[in-house]
Formats: C-alpha cells, sequence, structure tokens
C-alpha cells in the first residue's frame, strides 16, 4: 500500500476544495470534505497498492501548489509495531511507561 498525503495546508484550506478536486478527479464535495479535518495536516488524499499511480497523484497535486509527499509500504507503521500504553507514571526524573504487553 502506498499513500499520498497534503499537508502545511493554509487556515483557508476550504477554498482549495476546487484544485483539489482537479488533482485528484473527485467531486467538489469529496475535496471538500477531506479539507474539513481539523488542523493544517498531513491528510492522506489517496491509497493504492501500486507506487506508480501515487506518485501520478503527488505530482498533479504539486502542480496544482499543494505540499504533497508519498508514503511507501514499507514506512507504515502496521499494528504488530505499535507501542500500545496501558499505564505511564511520572516520577522525580523520568517517565515511567507500562505497555500493554506488561
Amino acid at each position: 500500500m502506498h499513500i499520498a498525503a497534503i499537508h502545511n495546508l493554509p487556515k483557508n484550506k476550504e477554498e482549495l476544495a476546487g484544485a483539489l478536486a482537479s488533482a485528484l478527479g473527485v467531486t467538489l464535495y469529496e475535496a471538500g470534505a477531506r479539507l474539513r479535518v481539523p488542523g493544517n495536516g498531513p491528510i492522506v488524499v489517496a491509497v493504492s497498492g501500486e507506487h506508480k499511480v501515487v506518485e501520478d497523484i503527488a505530482d498533479k497535486l504539486h502542480a496544482k501548489g499543494f505540499e504533497a509527499i508519498v508514503v511507501n509500504e514499507d514506512e507504515i507503521e502496521t499494528g504488530s509495531s505499535q507501542f500500545i500504553v496501558r499505564k505511564f507514571s511520572l516520577d522525580e526524573r523520568e517517565l515511567v511507561v507500562e505497555s500493554r504487553d506488561g
């Protein structure tokens, strides 16, 4: 799986819906919905099993003025490599963290 994401969006990011719709080949409504998430990114805008597809989308996004990144399959964190915190405490000089596995 490969991902294209946009980041460093301005505060008026909703105004970019037309450009995003054009780059992704989606409706203005779909593009606007993606831009309504809180913050300025990153926002995942495309996912594909083929690297070339995501690279092409990133190129279109760059051409429309977006800061786009491509995240490749080997860069995506899987559930098995996550560190899930069960509890934590603050000692005098350190943070003590216990995972769900103990």
